[in-house]
């Protein structure tokens, strides 16, 4: 359930059969320091039904959430999610949320003053569809739309609530193209439509790559993909080509990977280039420990970025 992220607390799930049913109770992180907060309680209850019998699998479940700030209402809605298996050669999966609260602005015409009165609503806030239908066994296809509007929290956003129920619903459409026309190969498409109402122009995207998993000699997997962008206020294109091998098979790993980005804004003289280098290491020290370590340097004309990310993590 990505709309409620991260809980901090617990969660019971009880299954009879092919039946699932649970509920949860904690609280989310502050979102302006990702800390612990008390006054972010959050609790709800789910119902699920999986069915799987052979090669065909269906599942289903139905989710009420209701989120807090300080005690006061922030968020409520119902989340529901189905995936389908049940032909050989096409799978679907959808997801769709509806918020059962609101806050209505009303203006009191002799004093002016703005006040904001709870009530119930049932309105569709997000929904995400997805095809795909493998033709081949190294040839699928992929489609996908999704309608979303921004997710309203009245009591976190009080400041700027005005300005995101203003905001229209985005709409787009993805289509994907898979091919694997020869072992080790693996090509691949995207191409992508958005639009909201009131934008002056839609934004398109093309992403295109080739992925050959055993280069000869030095036994890794390279990528190369390009991928062109255009909105309302740029059009772009970003080249890239990456390395990645086992140096240790099972315990140290490691990746390199160079990208050239170049922006053209409608509002700017000059365009935006970029050399962006990137090194990844990770090293698998023992069973449940393990380090790693990421540097990505950024290369403009008269400026240079570095970024160094390091990660300690013990399993329990």
């Amino acid at each position: 359930l990505s709309s409620v992220g991260a809980i901090d607390g617990l969660q019971f799930e009880k299954k009879f059969r092919s039946i699932s049913v649970g509920a949860f109770v904690g609280s989310r992180t502050d979102y302006k320091y990702n800390i612990y907060s008390l006054k972010k309680l959050q609790y709800g209850a789910f119902v699920g039904h999986n069915y799987q019998r052979e090669k065909q699998s269906m599942q289903t479940s139905v989710a009420f959430i209701q989120q807090q700030n300080d005690g006061n209402t922030d968020r409520r809605f119902l989340y529901f999610q189905h995936t389908n298996a049940l032909l050989k050669k096409v799978y679907f999966f959808g997801s769709i949320e509806m918020d059962l609260y609101e806050q209505v602005k009303t203006v009191d015409t002799v004093t002016e003053v703005i006040s904001y009165n709870p009530q119930g609503t049932f309105n569709l806030s997000n929904l995400y569809l997805l095809l795909r239908y493998n033709i081949s066994r190294k040839l699928s296809l992929s489609l996908s739309y999704s309608a979303r509007n921004n997710i309203i929290y009245y009591e976190t956003y009080k400041d700027i609530i005005d300005r995101l129920l203003e905001s229209q619903t985005l709409q787009g459409y993805r289509l994907m193209v898979n091919y694997r026309p020869v072992k080790n190969l693996s090509l691949g498409a995207k191409f992508g439509y958005r639009f909201r109402a009131n934008d002056p122009d839609p934004t398109k995207d093309f992403y295109g790559y080739a992925t050959y998993s055993r280069v000869p000699f030095i036994n890794a997997s390279a990528t190369l993909s390009v991928t062109i962008l255009e909105t309302s206020y740029m059009k772009g294109n970003i080249y890239s080509v990456g390395f990645n091998r086992d140096l240790v098979p099972g315990k140290l790993s490691a990746g390199i990977n160079y990208r050239y980005v170049d922006y053209n804004f409608k509002n700017a003289e000059e365009p935006l280039a970029q050399n962006i280098g990137e090194i990844d290491l990770s090293w698998r020290i023992v069973k449940k420990l393990s380090f790693s370590v990421y540097y990505e340097g950024t290369f403009e004309k008269e400026i240079t970025f570095n970024r160094i990310y390091a990660n300690l993590g013990y399993r329990f």
